[in-house]
């Protein structure tokens, strides 16, 4: 079973499914396409990144889908 948002903690593995509330494609300084991602679940939120972009993900990262996640949690200025 998965755990909810608030439940995380830095270092964990994180396999779900997720609102996706906010989806926004940028470049990094080499180029390389990437995602920054606002999660949400009935507990809270979390951002993440999606660094591998492949070309069918600018169908499935829409607002609203909900998608399935498999990552790991870092924390980035005192925020997983």
């Amino acid at each position: 079973m998965s755990k909810l948002i608030s439940e995380l903690q830095e270092g964990e593995r994180v396999v779900g499914q997720f609102l996706l509330v906010n989806a926004t494609k940028g470049v990094n300084n080499l180029g390389n396409a990437y995602y920054n991602l606002e999660l949400k679940d009935c507990s809270g939120s979390i951002s993440g990144k999606k660094w591998d972009v492949l070309p069918i993900d600018e169908s499935v990262l829409v607002n609203g889908n909900v998608i399935s996640v498999e990552g790991e949690t870092l924390k980035y200025k005192d925020n997983l």
